[in-house]
């Protein structure tokens, strides 16, 4: 079962981000999202029902691996909570755990928080950072 998340906590990058963005006036749509966790694949972090802000990953934020990689301040947990679009189409909630660097992609190994109910990249293995939707903050 697969997750879409809630608001944690916002660490200083992301909130300078976000105080940017307001001061620029154009958060609305296009530099924020709200997601809606479903599914237990992210417990206890994210629970069904629960919200997430989500900053777009294009654009505003620069594709790398260091955006990505840092720790989650609010779990205290190795990885940033991510949304991605997989090939299929699904679109999932899961935290960065690795970052592999290859001769012409980089890719993330995308983990829920709870193994035991969580479809992710030991199902389908890594991701093209290119697939990520957003960051949650």
């Amino acid at each position: 079962s697969n997750s879409f998340c809630t608001l944690l906590a916002m660490d200083v990058r992301s909130t300078v981000g976000v105080l940017a963005c307001f001061a620029g006036g154009r958060c609305l749509g296009s530099m924020l999202a709200v997601s809606e966790s479903t599914g237990p694949s992210m417990q206890p972090t994210l629970f069904s029902g629960d919200r997430l802000l989500v900053v777009p990953y294009a654009g505003f934020l620069h594709r790398t691996a260091a955006t990505v990689s840092g720790a989650d301040v609010a779990s205290g947990l190795q990885g940033r909570v991510v949304t991605a679009s997989l090939g299929s189409g699904v679109a999932v909630c899961k935290r960065v755990v690795e970052v592999r660097r290859g001769a012409d992609t980089i890719d993330a190994w995308l983990l829920g928080d709870n193994p035991q109910a969580s479809q992710d990249s030991r199902d389908y293995g890594y991701v093209p950072l290119a697939s990520l939707r957003g960051i949650a903050v």
